[in-house]
């Protein structure tokens, strides 16, 4: 599925860390919402 045109990369352990971080203290402020999808466009171009 890879064109040649893609670019992918590994996050550092530090910045999964910080995302982590990030997003427990805004789960635990109360004023959050959380929504899953399950399949991103941008991975999935129209046919």
């Amino acid at each position: 599925m890879n064109k040649g045109n893609e670019r992918k990369r590994i996050e550092t352990r530090m910045e999964v860390q910080t995302y982590i971080d990030r997003l427990k203290y805004a789960i635990q402020s109360g004023f959050v919402h959380v929504a899953f999808q399950k399949e991103r466009g941008a991975e999935f171009p129209f046919r």
